[in-house]
């Protein structure tokens, strides 16, 4: 698991800041259909680049990653889209992250609707600057997803 994310931020750290746009991570898993059969589907891994990783000397920013359990989330007025997830941390501070996911395209931006769920453990890896501690996501991915080479 460790390695799975170890490999998929390293990934995204090497991709040029130029080409670096928000979107969704599919990767492919192999399943036991009721016939016996293997069958390949395509699951939802993460959120990648959903914001810039702002960490310019002294623009005020931190750099935080970690495993979060959503306690709630937050969709827009319309209901379309996802706007922001909260959890609590290890301190028992509250936060709430927005997602970005509205500068998906819509085929993506469903698919980001869905992955975001109450309940389920994710990886983390989110900015918070200024003294208000705005919060902002960075990568987001599903901890249930084992790397299998």
């Amino acid at each position: 698991m460790r390695s799975l994310i170890f490999i998929l931020l390293l990934t995204c750290s090497i991709v040029h800041a130029e080409e670096l746009r928000p979107s969704v991570l599919h990767v492919y898993q192999t399943v036991k259909v009721k016939n016996g059969k293997d069958k390949n589907i395509s699951v939802i891994a993460g959120l990648v680049n959903m914001s810039p990783l702002l960490l310019e000397p002294g623009s005020g920013c931190q750099h935080f990653v970690g495993p979060v359990k959503v306690e709630g989330v937050q969709f827009s007025k319309s209901g379309n889209t996802l706007e922001s997830f909260r959890f609590t941390n290890s301190r028992n501070d509250q936060w709430s992250i927005p997602t970005n996911i509205e500068e998906l395209s819509s085929v993506d931006r469903g698919a980001a609707n869905s992955f975001i769920r109450v309940g389920k453990k994710y990886f983390v890896d989110a900015t918070v600057c200024g003294s208000g501690g705005f919060a902002s996501l960075v990568n987001m991915y599903d901890l249930s997803i084992d790397f299998k080479p």
